[in-house]
Parts: C-alpha cells; structure tokens; sequence
C-alpha cells in the first residue's frame, strides 16, 4: 500500500477504496456520494496522488478516487471546491497504454503519458519489422 494513504482524510475508512480491483459497484458508489464521503476529499493533499494510483478514467472505475465520484469511469459528483482543471482527468483515458492512446494525447496538444510512449515505441518497433519483411 502507498505510504500517503493513511495520512489521508480517508486512509484506514473502508467505504473509500485505493486501488481499482477492489472497485464498488456503480450503485455502492451513488450511495458514497450521498453521504458525506466526497467531503472528506474537499481539503485532502492527496488528490493528485489518488487519481494517479486509481486511474479512474483508464479502469472505469465506481467509486470516490481524488475528490470525485466516479461511475464507469466518468466523473459523476465532485467535492465543493474541487477544480475541474487541477487533476487533468482529461489526460487519464481509457486507451492508454495503446499507440491510439498516444495519438489521443497528441491530437489534446498534451505530452503523451509513459505507457502511451513505451506502446507507441512498440508499435513502431513492429512497423519496422513488418515492412522490412515485406521489402524482402
């Protein structure tokens, strides 16, 4: 487990969950946000951290992962005070990890992400290798 968890508003409450394996499902999720769970993101110095170590986006996460309530991955509710732009969940896409993933980032005018980059040097490792065999 991430040393930041247990200094977090959340760290040791079982009704927030740390990693997307161990997901709620979507209706579990709706029931966090009527409570005063997404709350207890308001003032967490963590939320950058949270959503990097959920990937909510990218695992179509249900649940509340970085001041924000999310189901199927998409942003449902966020905590008062949250800025839309400070955690860039735009950047975190299902396809990462993929050289269309890679395109995406580009087409954002963003920095691809490093599992973008190390597929798209994959892809055109394979693209190399499947001209040359086609050359000869």
């Amino acid at each position: 487990m991430t040393s930041w968890i247990n200094q977090a508003p959340c760290g040791g409450r079982e009704e927030f969950v740390h990693a997307p394996s161990t997901r709620n499902t979507s209706h579990q999720a709706r029931v966090l946000a009527s409570g005063d769970e997404l709350l207890t993101c308001t003032f967490c110095p963590f939320r950058a951290a949270c959503i990097q170590l959920v990937k909510p986006a990218q695992s179509s996460f249900d649940g509340v992962a970085g001041g924000r309530l999310w189901i199927s991955g998409r942003v449902y509710a966020e905590a008062p005070g949250v800025d839309p732009d400070e955690l860039e969940e735009s950047k975190l896409r299902a396809v990462c990890g993929t050289d269309t993933g890679w395109r995406q980032h580009r087409s954002y005018g963003e920095e691809p992400c490093p599992s973008c980059r190390s597929a798209m040097g994959l892809f055109n490792e394979a693209r190399k290798f499947t001209t040359a065999a086609q050359a000869a």
